[in-house]
Order: structure tokens, then C-alpha cells, then sequence
């Protein structure tokens, strides 16, 4: 029989509880059991009368929901990322470490498996009927599946590939209290993954203060055999003691402590050690999960996850609420979409993504992704509480044909709670246009730019063959190439480009070298002087066809005087010219003239060296300043010193080069010295001005 209540009464009732639950739970935080929590962001996207929840190892969670015949997946994060349809009453769910969800179904009598990609696998034992209630289901540490029947009182047992392996419980008489071991309506299960001990909340059959047998409120525990091993009865409306009125689920934490839904409270009350020595460890009543400001309503389905975040399903205010339970972490990475476009040949520059710790426990994580083309700044990295950290993503099309990819990063917390970052990369191939550049031309020895600028596209390298044997002589990532032809020649040139996706075009160029012409070069030492005058002549002729051979012509009268590399010689009075050939290894030469180089001026002369007239002088400035208009002033062969400055307003003329008698010409005067001129006229001949 069941106990009715009117509406108004009961909202009295839990209004004073309402209250002294706050004195419950500061009393029994000061006993070390019952968890300090906070209330977080809940879970409302596209939720709708919410009735079972279930976290996998990653942190998602799923949502079943009755009356809309679907199951809801969202991240770790709370974002709705799929859905499940299909079904005709959905009550309970759960996903094991493959990836695999159970669903149960109440219309159906059934619970339905599902790959992580939402494929049907199959259905637990004989499918369709199997059950008369599915209202929850559990996965031990070895992948046995467990799903309580509360219209058949039992736990039944499956195997991984969903044969049917045996049962935990069963059936009372149904006349007298429901003997432990056994179940009345039992609702839902939790298996220690450190123990592996199983608990099951059921409603077994007590008396009432009136002597009434109705469905009562019990926690019971199994050894992993399936064998009873305690159980405690917690039934009534007294809940500052602990009593159950109208449980639900029930949930567990890694302390071992018991987080039961109460649709008559509208709270999650917690059974655990309460660290008192004198209660052992027998599980007590520590206080209730709740939130005045914005109560529960309905709890339905319970779970929590290794983060420490306890998820409720309120079926009426379409949400699931979380709560953080003591130390926990919460961990919000944003973006979690990242689009990149390889534009102009260009790497696309890196992205930001925060890793945002709103817990109570410090986070550390890892990023990890299986594709080649994603970059990450680091494999790791921690927050701190209330703080942030950063990781830099990078997308590199390099190889990449031109295309769409996509590809994913997984930000992953210690607790197992995950993040996918969506990423999205546009490759653009840009054609490839090889140009070779060209003709060119050149000398042999001497380098020559090959220049390949104009080509286009995305270039990650430059091959060039010289002579196109197809042997590439260079492979570089830049367009230009120095190459020095060793020999004169037409010779063809192939270029290949390729591209950062791997393709290849080519181009063809010629290249016109012509023959080196060895390069004449001398000097003499002394150039002037008295006769005999002997002079040293030192060669800096060069050539790139080796060995030059040298001809040397003292006079250019074409007679080769000498073949030596540095020869001397010496000259008589006059003035000379000098003639040098430079033949190199192949016989090109070159031919070099220094007309009137050598000037051997007479020795031993009675007279001075200047003369006008019947007179003599020693320099030409004294014969100036002596001469008449049309005067005639002559100089012997030799060096001469002294300047000269002609500023009268008459006419001479300068005539060098002559012998001692000044009778002959033999050369020429050599005039150490200036010549300034300002006024009057002059002419010149037989001279050289040093």
C-alpha cells in the first residue's frame, strides 16, 4: 500500500526540512563524511524530461529520455554532439571502456547495444521481451553486463557478446517483508571497480507504522560472486535521520560513499562512513546534495564521474544538474572548432586554445592527435585551480594534394574527462608553371645565374641537369642557381619544380658559353732614363685556359724578342714601344700595345738641352721668356724638367726629340713638369708630358 500525501502539506514539510538539512549538513561535515560540494553550470541543451544518465571514460555524457524516445550524448563540456532515436521507452543507459552504450527499454522489454560510432550491434539474451523493466544497468571491470528488472525483482548477469550468464536476487513471497538477498522492485546498481562488490537499491516489502506491508527503501550489497553480504533499511519520511521515502538511483564515489535520489525530497541523500570509530564502518546517513536557489526537481537518474562531478537527472526541470563533489576538476577548453586555409603557398599561422580549470583540484592534461598534418605546441600541461593554460595548434598542408581535411585533437584530463577540438584544413594547389629562364650567355670558368623566378605555384624545390643528361647537378629550395661552365659550348639546360604535394614540372633553357680570352698585362722599370737604359718588365697577365705562353716584341716590329715570363732589356737612346701576346692552353690570345713607353735619352751631350735659335738653355721656361713671336724652341730626346708657363700674347712652337746636335729626331722629350698656358699660342710635337 502506498502512503498519499497531500500537496500542500508536503510542501510544508519540505520547506522545514529544506531548513534543517542546512543544520544536518554543517553537523555532519564536522564528522569528515559528507562531501563539501559546489554547484555548477547544468546540462540543458535540447533536454527534455530527463530520466537516466550515464558518463563514459571520457567524460561524455548520455541522457536518456522516456517520453521523447532518444538518447542524448554531450562532451565532457556539456555541448550536445549526437543523438540516438528509435526507441519506444528508453529508462536506463550505460557505456562501457570500448565504447559500447546499453540502452534499456521499458515498452520493449530490452537493452540494445550500440558501437561508438551509434551502430546496432545487437540486444542482450533473446532481444524484445528479455525483461519487464530494464531500470538500470551496470559493467563490472571485466565487461559482464548487469541490468536490474524491476518487474521481475532480479539482477540479471550477461556476458560481454550478450548471453545470458545468471542472476543476483530475485522474487520474495510478496506477502511478508522481502528477506535480504532478495529484491521488491529494485531500481538500480553500482559495482566497486576497486572491490567489485555490488549494490543494489530495491524497494523491499516493511511493515509501515500501521502495521501495513508497502514497498519500503533498502540498500543492499553482494560479493562479486553475487552472493548477499549486508544490507541496511533506511525507510520513512524522517529524512534529518536519513530515511528514504521515494528512492530512485543511486550513484557511487571513489570513497565508497552512497549518493541515492529522493523524488519525495527532491534531494540526493548520502550514505557513508561518517568517520566516526564508535559506527565502524557501517554506512550512515551523512546529509543531502541540494540547492535551495534552484532545488532539484524530480531526481531521477544519478552518476559520477572520476573527475568528481555528480550529474542528476531532474526530470521535470528539463536539466541535468552537476554538482562538484570536494576536490574536483572541471576543465572548459575553448575553441573547440579550428579552421585553417593554406592560401598563397603559405603555412597557416598557429591557433590558441585555453584549457580552463574551474575546479578545486589542480588539472593536468594531455593533447594528442593522429593526424600528420596537425601540429601541437606541447603533448601536455597543467592548470591551476581557478587559473588557465594554453595549447598552440598548427595545421602544415606541406605534401598534402589540394583537397578538405579534417582531423581531430584530444584534450584529455587525468580524470579521463575529454575534449575533441574539431579541426578543418582547406589545401589549395596552386598550378605549377616551370620556367627556366633564359638564353643565356656566358664565358667559360666564369659563373652564370640560372634564374627560374618565374616560375609559379606552390615550389618546394628546384632540380636543374646541366647538358639535360638527366643527371640534376643542384636541388634547392630557392628559384637561382650559380654554375660556372667549365667549357666554351652551346649546352641545354632541363629544370624540374616540384610542388608541396609531391608533383613535378619541367622547363628547358640554353646556355651560350663562349671561349676565355687570356688578359695582357704588363709593366716596365725603369720607363725613362739615359741610354743604355736597361729595363724590367714584370707580367700580371692572366687566362682560364692554362698554361698562357708569352711573346714579348721590345720595339712592335714584330719580331718576338724574348718568350720569358719576366724579361728586362736594354734600349739605346730613343723612344719605344712595347708589344706583349698572351696565348693560353686552347690558342686564344691577347695582345697588348704600350705605345712610346720607353723613352733612353742620349748621354754625354756638350750643349744644354734646350735651344732656340743660336742659343742654348736649360729649361724651356728660360727659352719662353727669351722667345719672339713664331719663335721655334727644341729639346734633345730624354727627360726634361721643370714647368712651364706661357702667358704672352705670341705664338711658338715646341719641338722635342732631337739628337745632341739637334739635327735628328730620335724620340721623344719626356716633360717632367706642368704646362699653364693663359695667354698667346702654342703648338706642340715631340714631347710627352710625364
Amino acid at each position: 500500500m502506498r502512503i498519499q500525501t497531500n500537496t500542500k502539506w508536503r510542501q510544508t514539510v519540505l520547506a522545514v526540512l529544506a531548513f534543517c538539512l542546512i543544520i544536518w549538513n554543517v553537523r555532519s561535515l564536522q564528522a569528515a563524511g559528507m562531501p563539501v560540494y559546489d554547484r555548477l553550470q547544468p546540462v540543458t541543451s535540447g533536454i527534455n524530461a530527463p530520466t537516466a544518465v550515464a558518463l563514459d571514460k571520457h567524460g561524455s555524457l548520455y541522457v536518456a529520455e522516456s517520453i521523447n524516445k532518444r538518447v542524448h550524448i554531450y562532451s565532457q563540456g556539456g555541448i550536445l554532439k549526437q543523438t540516438i532515436q528509435g526507441f519506444k521507452s528508453p529508462v536506463s543507459v550505460a557505456v562501457d571502456d570500448f565504447g559500447r552504450i546499453y540502452v534499456g527499454d521499458k515498452t520493449g522489454g530490452y537493452v540494445a547495444v550500440y558501437d561508438a560510432g551509434l551502430g546496432f550491434q545487437f540486444k542482450l539474451g533473446a532481444g524484445d521481451g528479455e525483461f519487464v523493466q530494464p531500470t538500470d544497468i551496470e559493467i563490472d571491470s571485466t565487461g559482464r553486463v548487469y541490468v536490474v528488472d524491476m518487474g521481475s525483482h532480479i539482477v540479471r548477469i550477461y556476458s560481454a557478446e550478450g548471453l545470458y550468464e545468471g542472476l543476483i536476487g530475485g522474487p520474495g513471497s510478496g506477502t511478508t517483508p522481502t528477506p535480504d538477498g532478495k529484491f521488491s522492485k529494485p531500481t538500480s546498481i553500482e559495482i566497486s571497480d576497486a572491490t567489485g562488490e555490488i549494490t543494489v537499491l530495491d524497494h523491499g516489502l516493511t511493515y509501515d507504522s500501521y502495521g501495513t506491508l508497502v514497498d519500503g527503501a533498502r540498500i543492499q550489497k553482494f560479493n562479486p560472486d553475487g552472493s548477499f553480504k549486508s544490507s541496511f533499511s533506511k525507510f520513512g519520511m524522517d529524512m534529518l535521520s536519513g530515511e528514504m521515502f521515494r528512492p530512485q538511483h543511486l550513484a557511487m564515489d571513489d570513497h565508497g560513499r552512497m549518493y541515492v535520489t529522493d523524488t519525495f525530497y527532491n534531494v540526493a541523500l548520502v550514505y557513508g562512513d561518517d568517520g566516526d570509530p564508535a559506527n565502524g564502518d557501517t554506512d550512515v546517513y551523512l546529509g543531502a546534495v541540494y540547492d535551495l536557489d534552484v532545488p532539484l526537481r524530480i531526481p531521477i537518474g544519478i552518476t559520477i564521474g572520476k573527475n568528481n562531478k555528480l550529474y542528476i537527472a531532474s526530470l521535470t526541470a528539463n536539466r541535468v544538474d552537476v554538482f562538484g563533489i570536494e576536490t574536483y576538476t572541471n576543465m572548459v577548453v575553448s575553441p573547440l572548432n579550428l579552421t585553417y586555409t593554406d592560401s598563397q603557398c603559405a603555412v597557416p599561422g598557429l591557433q590558441d586554445v585555453d584549457i580552463v580549470n574551474n575546479g578545486t583540484a589542480g588539472l593536468d592534461w594531455t593533447a594528442v592527435t593522429d593526424e600528420s598534418w596537425i601540429n601541437l605546441s606541447s603533448s601536455s600541461g597543467s592548470a591551476p585551480v581557478s587559473g588557465a593554460s594554453s595549447l598552440s595548434i598548427g595545421a602544415d598542408p606541406d605534401g598534402l594534394p589540394a583537397g578538405q581535411y579534417s582531423g581531430t585533437v584530444r584534450v584529455t584530463a587525468a580524470s579521463g574527462d575529454t575534449e575533441i577540438i574539431q579541426v578543418e584544413l582547406t589545401a589549395e594547389q596552386v598550378q605549377l608553371i616551370a620556367s627556366a629562364g633564359g638564353p643565356y650567355t656566358g664565358t667559360e670558368g666564369q659563373a652564370v645565374i640560372l634564374d627560374a623566378s618565374s616560375s609559379g605555384g606552390c615550389i618546394s624545390s628546384y632540380e636543374w641537369d646541366i647538358g639535360s643528361d638527366g643527371t640534376y647537378e643542384y636541388s634547392s629550395a630557392f628559384p637561382t642557381q650559380l654554375h660556372n661552365f667549365a667549357s666554351n659550348g652551346l649546352y641545354d639546360i632541363t629544370l624540374r619544380i616540384s610542388g608541396n604535394a609531391g608533383q613535378s614540372e619541367y622547363a628547358t633553357a640554353t646556355a651560350a658559353i663562349s671561349d676565355a680570352v687570356p688578359d695582357a698585362h704588363f709593366t716596365g722599370d725603369p720607363v725613362t732614363g739615359t741610354a743604355p737604359l736597361t729595363v724590367y718588365f714584370s707580367n700580371s697577365s692572366s687566362g682560364y685556359d692554362q698554361p698562357l705562353t708569352y711573346e714579348w716584341d721590345f720595339n712592335c716590329d714584330a719580331v718576338t724578342d724574348s718568350t720569358d715570363s719576366d724579361p728586362s732589356h736594354t734600349y739605346e737612346a730613343g723612344t719605344y714601344s712595347v708589344c706583349l701576346t698572351v696565348r693560353d692552353g686552347d690558342g686564344s690570345l691577347s695582345l697588348l700595345t704600350r705605345s712610346d713607353y720607353i723613352t733612353a735619352g742620349m748621354s754625354g751631350c756638350e750643349t744644354p738641352p734646350v735651344k732656340m735659335g743660336g742659343g742654348y738653355y736649360s729649361t724651356l721656361q728660360d727659352a719662353y721668356d727669351d722667345a719672339a713671336d713664331g719663335a721655334v724652341i727644341s729639346s734633345r730626346a730624354g727627360s726634361l724638367s721643370g714647368n712651364l708657363i706661357v702667358d704672352r700674347n705670341i705664338s711658338i712652337s715646341l719641338s722635342g726629340g732631337y739628337d745632341c746636335s739637334y739635327s735628328v729626331s730620335i724620340g721623344n722629350t719626356i716633360l717632367n713638369g706642368d704646362v699653364t698656358m693663359s695667354s698667346g699660342a702654342l703648338s706642340i710635337g715631340g714631347f710627352f708630358l710625364q
